[in-house]
């Protein structure tokens, strides 16, 4: 059963990180061309495609994390409902693999691939020891420790970015402030409702929680960084003109 929880969690952890990325695809592409230019440029390039990344990723697993106590058994029946706890602990890794793909962008075609091969290896490798040790004391503990595993590995190639794009970790922080801060209180505000909604049906309040979740995110992301968006909207639109 623990195996089998765990693999129910994975597996959707890993069909949403496949959807926020596949819509990364071409602010990627910008930011590829962008590489060989001066250092400033290359510094623009990545703080808005890392952007782009936290401004859908940041949601979608923050979001996840909010509604799996409602989502959880209402579509996929009561027998997950012992997953929820590894699918918001995949959520918070979630949030930082979305990062992670502008990084491994920036470093691989920067010629370090060898560098991110050996780091990958290790982050997934590191997972079967983990699922052996930790087996006896439950899902809980196997889920707690990856996680631990993943917020102590994560911060080396945000290091090696940063030290490849001579930025500091200030600007790189500075450049994520609005998908984090709306997904905060995104996450706040939607666990809050279950509380208000108590007497409705699953379905009724699942839908209130996503709906409650895409506004307040909305409205802070643009609060907070409405010129950084207005600057992706013209690159996608960029992007998607026809070349003659």
């Amino acid at each position: 059963p623990v195996l089998g929880l765990f693999y129910f969690a994975r597996r959707l952890y890993q069909m949403l990180l496949e959807l926020t990325a596949g819509v990364f695809t071409p602010v990627t592409g910008v930011l590829m061309a962008s590489l060989q230019g001066d250092r400033l440029k290359r510094q623009d390039a990545y703080l808005t495609a890392s952007y782009a990344s936290a401004g859908l990723a940041f949601p979608v697993f923050a979001g996840l994390f909010a509604i799996a106590p409602t989502a959880v058994p209402f579509v996929f029946g009561p027998q997950w409902t012992d997953a929820i706890f590894a699918v918001r602990c995949f959520s918070i890794i979630g949030m930082m693999a979305g990062l992670g793909v502008m990084q491994a962008a920036l470093i691989r075609n920067l010629g370090r691939p060898d560098w991110w091969f050996w780091y990958q290896a290790v982050m997934q490798l590191s997972t079967i020891p983990i699922i052996l040790l930790l087996f006896p004391f439950g899902l809980n503990a196997i889920m707690v420790a990856i996680v631990l595993r993943t917020v102590i590995l994560w911060p080396v190639s945000v290091g090696m970015a940063q030290r490849m794009l001579e930025m500091s970790l200030p600007a790189y922080l500075n450049s994520l402030r609005g998908p984090a801060l709306g997904a905060a209180i995104m996450m706040l505000v939607v666990m809050q409702l279950p509380g208000f909604w108590a007497d409705r049906t699953a379905g009724l309040l699942l839908f209130a929680q996503i709906a409650t979740g895409v506004v307040v995110y909305g409205v802070v992301l643009t609060a907070t960084s409405f010129d950084r968006l207005r600057g992706i909207l013209r690159i996608l639109r960029g992007t998607k003109r026809p070349t003659h």
